[in-house]
């Protein structure tokens, strides 16, 4: 969809509803990912008697080159 919207004319109506496309696209992958984040949390809440939580500096921790885009792909600033 990216790709798309790179190829249309700037200020074109059909370069506005590519954008439009691809602003759904964001935003269905993004809830998929919430709703994976918030399956998976309260499946360990069930599976275990004792949760630890740690606060993570993640903005900190992206300053790192070699790990950032590992960090960004598992969403651990998701809330």
């Amino acid at each position: 969809m990216q790709k798309r919207v790179s190829r249309k004319k700037k200020g074109s109506k059909s370069r506005k509803k590519a954008i439009d496309k691809l602003g759904r696209k964001h935003l269905k992958v993004s809830r998929q990912r919430k709703d994976f984040a918030i399956k998976t949390a309260l499946c360990v809440v069930k599976s275990n008697d004792f949760v630890a939580y740690e606060d993570l500096q993640v903005r900190n921790m992206v300053k790192n080159h070699k790990l950032a885009k590992s960090i960004s792909d598992a969403a651990w600033s998701q809330t």
